[in-house]
């Protein structure tokens, strides 16, 4: 109830900002959009509705184990990782009971990571 009572009060407040100004369509535009995320800053979060039109925050609100459950959940950083053939160039390394020991030019295995995705998990 109140999101719907927040939502036509929001919905009330643009159409009179749009009947007194004279700015151009972007103007109106750029002022629809300030007030949606001056609404959604307000409330917290609470009422987000260019996340709810665009399907951006469905993965935090989305149901676990059959619908039962609805907990906190958060984003995590999951690298993606490539194995890549890299030139050592000659150098000396120490090496105990040797010494310094000269070493010739080889290619060694390496594991970089190159780039990644977000996963939305359930926070513990």
């Amino acid at each position: 109830m109140r999101k719907l009572t927040t939502i036509i009060l929001a919905t009330a407040f643009v159409i009179g900002c749009a009947a007194l100004s004279y700015a151009s369509d972007w103007g109106t535009a750029g002022k629809v959009l300030t007030v949606i995320e001056g609404l959604r800053v307000v409330t917290g979060g609470q009422v987000d509705v260019i996340g709810t039109i665009t399907g951006i925050n469905g993965a935090r609100n989305r149901a676990v184990s059959g619908g039962a459950y609805y907990g906190r959940y958060e984003r995590v950083w999951v690298p993606h990782y490539v194995w890549v053939r890299q030139y050592i160039p000659r150098h000396i390394e120490y090496i105990r009971g040797r010494g310094r020991v000269m070493v010739g030019g080889y290619y060694a295995k390496v594991r970089l990571e190159r780039g990644g995705h977000w996963e939305t998990v359930r926070a513990r």
